[in-house]
C-alpha cells in the first residue's frame, strides 16, 4: 500500500512538473475490466484506481465506475461517445469530477450490459460537450478507440498532449455450427477406423 501511495504522489508530481515544462504527452489506457494506467515518457506505467461511485452527471448511473486520473491540473468535461462500426452506441467515456465540484478529475467508463466489470449500461442523458468516435481493431483481437482530444474536446488537459486508448471488447469468435461439428467428429471417427485397420494388417 505504501508503494502505491508513493507512485500516486510521483504521478501527481509528474503532472505538476510537466505543466511547467509543457512537453509531456501522457498515455492513458483503460479497458472494460477495470484495468487502467497512465504512462509518462521515460517512466513506468502507473495503475489508475477505478471504483464504483455514483455519477453526478446528466443521466448518470449510481453504480458507474470512475477512474481517477491522478492529478491533472485541469480537465475539459464532456462525453466521448464510442460507436460500433454499424453505428450502435456501445461505450461512453464521461470526463468529469466525482464527487461533483470537489472530487478528483477523471472519467466514468460506461459500456452496454455484458459480462465485463464496466458493462453496467449507458447513461440516460449526455453532457452538452460530446465527441464521437468509431471502434476499430486495435490488434490482438481487441476493439476500441485511440483518442487524442484537441482544445475544448472532452478529456483535454491544458498544457499536455494526452493520448487515450479505450479498449472496448474482444472480437467475437465464430462458434462452429452444429452440422460442422458433426462432420468434423465423423471425420475423426473415420480417420480413427483407418488407423486401426492399418495396425491390424501389419
Amino acid at each position: 500500500m505504501k508503494t502505491l501511495g508513493l507512485r500516486l504522489v510521483a504521478v501527481a508530481l509528474a503532472f505538476a512538473a510537466a505543466g511547467r515544462l509543457q512537453a509531456q504527452n501522457p498515455q492513458i489506457t483503460a479497458d472494460e475490466n477495470g484495468n487502467a494506467s497512465i504512462l509518462f515518457p521515460g517512466s513506468l506505467p502507473t495503475a489508475i484506481p477505478c471504483t464504483a461511485t455514483p455519477d453526478p452527471g446528466p443521466g448518470g448511473l449510481l453504480n458507474a465506475f470512475f477512474c481517477d486520473m491522478l492529478g491533472p491540473p485541469s480537465l475539459t468535461f464532456g462525453d466521448l461517445l464510442i460507436h460500433d462500426v454499424d453505428g450502435t452506441l456501445s461505450d461512453v467515456i464521461r470526463f468529469e469530477r466525482a464527487p461533483a465540484t470537489i472530487g478528483p478529475f477523471g472519467f466514468f467508463f460506461y459500456s452496454l450490459l455484458g459480462p465485463d466489470l464496466f458493462d453496467r449500461g449507458l447513461p440516460s442523458a449526455f453532457q452538452a460537450n460530446t465527441f464521437s468516435a468509431v471502434e476499430t481493431n486495435l490488434g490482438g483481437g481487441v476493439n476500441g478507440v485511440n483518442y487524442h482530444p484537441a482544445t475544448g474536446q472532452p478529456g483535454f488537459v491544458a498544457g499536455f498532449d494526452v493520448f487515450y486508448t479505450f479498449k472496448s471488447a474482444e472480437e467475437a469468435t465464430v462458434a462452429p455450427e452444429p452440422a460442422t461439428l458433426v462432420l468434423t467428429a465423423t471425420g475423426f471417427v473415420g480417420l480413427g477406423g483407418v488407423v486401426a485397420a492399418r495396425r491390424r494388417r501389419s
